[in-house]
């Protein structure tokens, strides 16, 4: 089956493909398929772990559930980029937008829509140039927390640029089927995948495929994953595949199109933003972007330390540049600072070493620099010594897990994957905060909270991923329907501790930027925040619950299985009806107050 990656409403699937040279593409009305995209083998998510998201929405159908047809990402308060053939030949009165849900059975407003641009080389036979912007009637109010603006990509290098690499992990998220041909899901769904190919590979999975939709490396993303196969498909057409550049999350594809849905031989394609970059800023204006990459780097070497510098980037990408970061490979070394020069220290005498620089802006990272290499002198010799004695020999290090079997081993490797990852944390978190120096005053202080709130999150993730793999050990042991209530138990347990430990995150930056206001606008921001934070968390739990709710359904029959979903679905809205009122009267008493 040949995938184009939008349906025509969700509840009102309807797609003809036509064979055309290249691929199938759909005959479509607003919002029409051609070949298939959904989230497969993902998670259900809140809309802070995807602020950026958006719902396109047939602005004749009242239901948002049977009205969304595409996805679609942020830019800016005012526009949208999703992809062409989600809009082809739309009328701006047709679309509507919307921001910050997590589910479409939640009650919000919609957004007008002013105008759609597709990219004038879109060509709907071959799905070259599948890009549009939407411009929007009012703009999105921007909270950073539910609604987030993505970054665009850097500008290129001089010599063209090899991001995403291969292997670069991409989170994809969207409304769509959950299966091939399955039920599409109310609430948002979120999956990582893996980038395949970068811009200088052809190959991709083994397209040409047997409908001759063929890849194109310059413009096409191709990304995916397997143990277990996932991928995008119908209903996440437009949508973002978002890559998080050293905490800036930048749009690296828009959900496009591919052959099948998680098929490990057609992952799945996506048009490559950084080639359409300069094309949607000129649809728009006011974006601003990472900066271009500084240039003509040099290094003077001493024995243990090198000072290197640079020439500021070209362009600032429209905010200017706040800090420099020069890193030093091997080893990682590095030094900040709000000039164009610094000095890195810690380098072993008689190495050759590379030196790159990234610059820095409010929206965030540039790509690095070309690398400069050095090589640092030699100390004098040493004096000679006496030789000294032949050490016995140690034996090889012995994998303290291998022996164990069961919740003992899982507990075990649980333990050291944990150990590793909070490792790996710290090590961001300090390269983080060392960042942070170059910056003043609120700007410091927030970096700061966010560094802290990010290593924290990473923490309870890991910590999350111990406690599942040892739940799904103790499962093991099981048989039938309370093997798999065991199993749903831990896996939507963990997807709870993740969505809360991001919401804390969340709550932990906003409170410092609230932390800059005076009075009764800083207690109206904290109570505003905890607010946000406390409803996330309840619908975390809610989620769970429906998820155990759901797995307890299995095994029952027909009629009482389909009265069981429907009632865990009836108490999941509910709970998320609940939470959206206490959350906006805690938010109104904040501002009365």
């Amino acid at each position: 089956m040949l995938r184009s990656l939008a349906v025509l409403g969700i509840g009102m699937f309807m797609a003809v493909l036509l064979a055309v040279p290249g691929m199938a593409a759909a005959a479509q009305q607003p919002g029409g398929d051609g070949p298939s995209a959904r989230i497969v083998n993902g998670d259900p998510i809140g809309i802070s772990q995807a602020p950026w998201q958006v719902a396109l929405v047939r602005s004749s159908v009242a239901d948002n559930y049977n009205a969304q047809f595409c996805g679609g990402s942020l830019v800016s308060a005012t526009h949208v980029v999703t992809a062409a053939h989600c809009v082809p030949g739309l009328a701006p009165s047709g679309v509507e937008i919307l921001a910050g849900v997590s589910d479409l059975n939640e009650s919000t407003t919609r957004i007008a829509v002013s105008g759609i641009t597709s990219h004038p080389s879109y060509n709907a036979a071959t799905t070259e140039n599948d890009i549009a912007v939407i411009t929007l009637q009012t703009p999105v109010t921007l909270d950073g927390t539910l609604r987030r603006a993505i970054a665009l990509p850097p500008p290129a290098p001089a010599g063209g640029t090899t991001w995403p690499v291969t292997g670069e992990p991409v989170w994809v998220s969207g409304w769509g089927a959950l299966a091939s041909g399955g039920s599409y899901p109310t609430q948002l769904q979120g999956v990582t995948v893996g980038v395949l190919a970068d811009p200088s590979s052809s190959a991709c999975g083994s397209y040409p495929d047997p409908a001759g939709g063929t890849f194109q490396p310059a413009t096409m993303l191709c990304a995916g994953a397997v143990s277990p196969n996932r991928d995008s498909c119908q209903g996440d057409s437009g949508g973002p595949a978002a890559i998080d550049r050293s905490g800036t999350w930048t749009l690296a594809g828009v959900v496009s199109w591919g052959y099948g849905c998680a098929d490990p031989s057609y992952p799945g394609i996506y048009s490559r933003v950084t080639t359409y970059r300069d094309w949607v800023l000129a649809q728009t204006s006011g974006i601003s972007t990472p900066p271009a990459e500084p240039t003509t780097v040099s290094a003077s070497a001493g024995h243990t330390s090198a000072a290197v510098s640079w020439t500021a980037p070209a362009s600032n990408g429209g905010a200017a540049v706040t800090s420099y970061t020069a890193i030093i490979s091997p080893g990682g070394a590095t030094c900040a600072t709000a000039t164009t020069s610094c000095t890195v220290s810690g380098l072993t005498p008689g190495t050759s070493y590379q030196a790159t620089v990234v610059a820095r802006n409010t929206v965030g990272p540039s790509f690095s620099s070309t690398a400069a290499s050095f090589v640092t002198p030699a100390l004098p010799p040493a004096p000679a010594a006496a030789p000294a004695p032949t050490p016995a020999a140690t034996a090889a290090p012995v994998d303290p897990c291998a022996t164990l079997s069961g919740v003992a081993k899982a507990t075990c490797e649980g333990s050291a994957s944990r150990t590793q990852a909070v490792d790996e944390a710290q090590a961001t978190r300090a390269q983080a905060l060392e960042a942070c120096q170059a910056r003043t005053g609120t700007a410091r202080k927030r970096c700061t909270a966010a560094a802290n709130a990010t290593y924290r999150r990473s923490v309870a993730k890991a910590n999350a991923v111990r406690a599942r793999d040892i739940a799904l050990a103790r499962c093991d042991s099981r048989t039938g329907r309370s093997k798999t209530l065991c199993t749903s138990n831990a896996r939507a347990t963990y997807s709870r501790s993740i969505m809360v430990a991001t919401a804390l995150r969340a709550r932990t930056i906003a409170l410092a930027g609230c932390s800059a206001k005076r009075g009764g606008a800083r207690r109206a921001c904290t109570a505003v925040a905890r607010a946000r934070y406390a409803r996330s968390v309840k619908v975390a739990s809610a989620i769970r619950a429906r998820s155990v709710a759901r797995a307890r359904c299995q095994g029952l029959p027909s009629a009482r299985r389909t009265r069981c979903v429907a009632q865990a679905n009836r108490t999941y809205r509910a709970k998320v009806a609940a939470a959206n009122s206490q959350r906006s009267r805690a938010i109104a008493r904040a501002r009365r107050g």
